[in-house]
């Protein structure tokens, strides 16, 4: 796992709307943290933030991101993905048209890791998140559960030292 660091994060929209101000937070190493909050209150900011998708460059947000000590800015947008781990709210955003097992083993593949460790991995991952014997299911086929344990089953699968999960059950039903 990994510490975060979040020092004077400040994001205001185009509009004038200030998302987020001054928003100061220290998470150590293997410490679990839960963002609660009404809806319009910052908290996918502060993700998008800390995963790189809000962009520093054009001054939308300002503050410093520290990844275990490492400024964030200095670091691109490619470090950061395979640092931190992200399953977002709707899943069918971060989800790609292909097979279940496809979509696991796609970030693997894509490190060039070998494919029948890349098999082997997306076996594993399938098993945990309760999706194995759906690998050659289509995406389209899945319940709106099974997406969001595809989605985090993709995640997983790389072992990322930062696991942020940006209300990763809104899709769940008890029944897949």
């Amino acid at each position: 796992m990994a510490s975060l660091s979040l020092q004077h994060i400040n994001k205001t929209y185009p509009n004038g709307f200030q998302a987020v101000k001054d928003f100061n937070l220290e998470i150590e190493d293997k410490e679990f943290i839960i963002f609660v909050g009404p809806s319009g209150c910052g908290k996918s900011t502060l993700v998008k933030a800390v995963t790189g998708l809000l962009d520093k460059e054009d001054g939308s947000i300002d503050g410093k991101i520290f990844l275990d000590g490492k400024d964030t800015a200095a670091m691109s947008a490619e470090e950061i993905g395979v640092f931190v781990g992200t399953v977002y709210q709707t899943p069918d955003d971060q989800i790609f048209a292909m097979t279940v097992a496809d979509e696991v083993g796609f970030a693997l593949e894509n490190r060039g890791i070998e494919a029948s460790v890349v098999k082997e991995k997306v076996k594993e991952v399938l098993a945990r998140t309760g999706l194995d014997g759906m690998e050659e299911r289509s995406i389209h086929e899945l319940s709106g559960g099974q997406r969001q344990r595809l989605a985090l089953a993709s995640v997983l699968v790389t072992k990322p030292k930062l696991l942020i999960l940006d209300e990763p059950v809104s899709q769940m039903n008890p029944q897949g």
